[in-house]
C-alpha cells in the first residue's frame, strides 16, 4: 500500500498563522506610506496656496485676502484645499490680521515627528480677528506666516 504525502493539522496552521503575521506587517507599513503621502500633500498645498498669496499681494498694494475664496475668484487657485481624510481632525486653516498686511496659513499633520515641522513658523499669536489657531508643533500643526523671516520660509523643505 502506498502512503499519501499531506499535511498536518499543525502545519497548516503555522502556514496560516506566517501568513497573517506578513500581512498584517505589511498593512501597517501600507497604512504608513499612506500618512506620509497625505502630508506631503497638505504642505504641497499650502506652499501652492503661499505662491498665490505672494501674487495676490504684490498685485494688491501689499495686501492679502480676507479668505482664499478670494483666491479662487481672481483664478490664483483653482478650489480651497480639501484635506485628503476629509475628516474634522485634520484641516486647513488661513487668517489674516487687521490690517490685511500679515496672514497665518496651517495644515494638521497625521505625523507628529514629520521633518517640515522643524522648519514652520509656529505662531502661538497669530494676530487674527477670527480663524485664529496656534501653530503648535505639539498638535502637529505645519503653518506658514507672512510674519515669519524670509529666511526661514526660503528652507527647503525635506520629506
Amino acid at each position: 500500500m502506498e502512503s499519501k504525502k499531506s499535511f498536518t493539522l499543525l502545519e497548516l496552521l503555522v502556514v496560516i498563522v506566517i501568513i497573517g503575521v506578513l500581512a498584517a506587517g505589511i498593512s501597517i507599513l501600507l497604512s504608513r506610506a499612506r500618512e506620509k503621502g497625505r502630508d506631503v500633500k497638505r504642505i504641497a498645498e499650502l506652499q501652492e496656496i503661499v505662491k498665490a498669496l505672494d501674487i495676490y499681494n504684490t498685485s494688491h498694494g501689499g495686501k492679502y485676502p480676507n479668505s482664499l475664496s478670494e483666491l479662487i475668484a481672481e483664478r490664483l487657485l483653482i478650489a480651497e484645499p480639501k484635506d485628503p481624510l476629509n475628516n474634522k481632525d485634520y484641516f486647513y486653516r488661513y487668517c489674516v490680521n487687521a490690517e490685511q498686511r500679515d496672514y497665518h496659513l496651517g495644515a494638521k499633520l497625521e505625523n507628529k515627528d514629520h521633518p517640515a515641522l522643524k522648519n514652520d513658523a509656529d505662531l502661538v499669536n497669530d494676530g487674527c480677528l477670527k480663524n485664529s489657531f496656534s501653530g503648535s508643533d505639539r498638535e502637529a500643526i505645519y503653518d506658514l506666516s507672512s510674519s515669519v523671516s524670509a529666511t526661514k520660509k526660503e528652507k527647503k523643505i525635506e520629506f
